[in-house]
């Protein structure tokens, strides 16, 4: 299964040595986890930080086993804004 989409990073969390679990808030999609193989290398661990809108490439062998991302920044928001950005997702998700 693969898929493109953009969200906001949730929450990162270190696997082995080089990799980070993550879990995105998508545009599409809804939450979803992966892994992000290097996310720790001095390229990308930057702009992966809790908040930021990202764009996302999701690459996974089936539906039933976690897939792995690769992504870019699209653009950088403060923690604070993600709380925001996320009440009025469900207050506007009730509201429907």
């Amino acid at each position: 299964m693969n898929w493109i989409d953009e969200g906001f990073l949730i929450s990162k969390n270190r696997y082995n040595e080089n990799s980070l679990i993550t879990e995105f808030f998508t545009k599409d999609r809804g939450k979803i986890s992966g892994i992000i193989f290097g996310g720790t290398s001095k390229k990308i661990k930057n702009y992966l930080q809790i908040g930021n809108r990202l764009h996302i490439n999701y690459n996974s062998k089936s539906d039933n086993r976690i897939g792995y991302f690769k992504v870019e920044i699209l653009d950088a928001y403060s923690h604070y804004t993600l709380i925001i950005n996320r009440n009025y997702l469900a207050l506007f998700q009730l509201q429907i």
